[in-house]
């Protein structure tokens, strides 16, 4: 088993088990107080809202001052394991986190090994698969499009704790499987986690795959539609002016060129600022050394620009504030500040290679874009007959058939300026200034920080950042990409 390549699914699927922890020490408590089960103010109950707002959305009474009577009456006890509940109650108030971890894997072994016969929901697994179907927002059951990717994380992450049960990966690394163990694991794999083993994971499988089918197949309802005149889309009820749309793209655009002369080129008179001439650009498509990319090409003479930034830094009585030339050292607080505006430019950048670009792509699509080659992937920007273009090479399906999907997008001319002027004069001074006062090693990737590429939630921020400003309504990152289609579709 391996982690997701996308970290904020690895996170919300984590976060299903620490719900089902949660929801199995409060049914627990609940049982064990034997009184109204009211336990808002308690221990479990602080833990459950830590892990997720949605965590309370389970099996409620009508009577208000009794939120767990049904899940007290309903949830199924098997085998060992209430005693192993009340072991890992024990474990969290006085033993140490190792002892902890050891008890919950014991515990959690005791709900994914089980056999249900012809009563699935004898499975503490599946009760909680059914109460974790429980809208809480609109108090009814999720549609299937809705619940089949929780369905996946809880799956997927009942593999990973069944591996790390069989073979506990600190084994693993130690040393080779014994035949003996190996024998045992396809053993307890064939009789607990495969389809038809009358097991919680089984029952899961079958459950999975049911709601695929439904989501494939039923009819969405609908999210958006038009004003008669086609000036006004309507998302989500919200109304969008395609007015405010166009408004927010040369707004944007506007503001970046702004803050890419001012703030970090110290050019403020428009009558000083240049243009790369991407029509004489010379760009080998196949060439896959390392860290190349069309600002290394010889015939470019792209290679030295940052020196020009560095000069003009000096005369620029903004610019002198990065150094001090008296003792030839850069200056930590002013760096700093520069770096955050290298970084609040290369947002509005993100931005806009999003919106400009033809159809949006995935967040993780586009925030893992490299500008030059890496050890093992190739760059993800080019110059292309006086164009930049933005190629991705991932999909959502890339994992299940192995074939990514290339993917070209032509940036607009002006956007294809910020992105050349950029990483010709900027990004090699900031690359610089980041490993002399950060300590930063240099990345291929041109969004970035300390821990990677950004995640889509940046992103998303971002997103909902300026589409409140300008459009008066806050899109995500799924939302942007219905109305872009809808927008742009004929």
């Amino acid at each position: 088993m391996a982690r997701l390549q996308n970290s904020d699914s690895q996170k919300r699927y984590a976060g299903y088990i620490k719900r089902f922890i949660c929801y199995l020490l409060r049914v627990h408590e609940a049982q064990q107080s034997g009184g109204d089960g009211d336990e808002s103010d308690s221990f479990y109950s602080q833990l459950g809202q830590e892990s997720n707002s949605d965590s309370d959305s389970g099996i409620q009474s009508s009577d208000p001052k009794d939120r767990m009577r049904d899940a007290k009456r309903l949830f199924p006890w098997s085998g060992n394991q209430k005693q192993l509940t009340q072991a890992f109650v024990t474990a969290l108030h006085l033993d140490p986190e190792e002892a902890q971890i050891a008890c919950l894997l014991r515990l959690l072994e005791g709900f994914i090994f089980q056999t249900t016969g012809d009563e699935p929901f004898e499975s503490g697994l599946i009760h909680f698969l059914a109460v974790l179907g429980i809208d809480e927002s609109t108090k009814r059951p999720r549609a299937a499009p809705d619940f089949s990717y929780m369905l996946a994380g809880v799956v997927y992450c009942t593999r990973v704790l069944a591996v790390e049960i069989l073979l506990p990966a600190a084994t693993r690394k130690e040393r080779q499987l014994r035949s003996q163990e190996r024998e045992n694991f396809i053993t307890i794999r064939r009789k607990y986690l495969v389809d038809g083993s009358y097991s919680p994971f089984s029952e899961m499988l079958s459950l999975l795959a049911y709601s695929k089918h439904i989501a494939l197949n039923a009819a969405n309802t609908p999210m958006s539609m038009w004003s008669n005149n086609r000036d006004t889309l309507y998302l989500r009820g919200q109304p969008i002016q395609l007015s405010a749309f166009q408004a927010m793209v040369a707004g944007v655009l506007q503001k970046a060129e702004n803050y890419l002369w001012e703030e970090l080129l110290w050019t403020p008179a428009r009558g000083d600022r240049f243009q790369i001439p991407l029509g004489r650009i010379q760009d080998n498509v196949t060439f896959s050394q390392r860290s190349y990319s069309f600002l290394s090409h010889p015939e470019n003479n792209l290679t030295g620009c940052w020196e020009a930034t560095l000069s003009k830094m000096l005369q620029s009585p903004q610019g002198r504030k990065l150094y001090n030339t008296n003792n030839s050292a850069w200056k930590p607080q002013p760096v700093r500040r520069y770096l955050r505006q290298v970084e609040r430019f290369l947002e509005y950048l993100l931005f806009l290679t999003h919106i400009t670009g033809g159809q949006p792509a995935r967040g993780t699509e586009v925030t893992t874009t490299r500008f030059r080659n890496g050890y093992v992937q190739d760059r993800n920007i080019y110059v292309i007959d006086g164009q930049v273009v933005f190629i991705s090479r991932y999909h959502k399906s890339q994992a299940m058939w192995d074939k990514p999907k290339v993917i070209a997008r032509f940036l607009p001319w002006r956007v294809g300026q910020l992105f050349a002027v950029f990483l010709a004069y900027v990004q090699p001074l900031a690359e610089y200034l980041e490993g002399e006062r950060l300590n930063r090693t240099p990345t291929d990737y041109v969004w970035s920080g300390n821990t990677g590429p950004w995640e889509t939630s940046r992103l998303s921020q971002i997103i909902a950042r300026e589409t409140q400003r300008w459009l008066g309504c806050r899109l995500t990152t799924l939302e942007y990409r219905h109305t872009a289609i809808h927008t742009w579709a004929p």
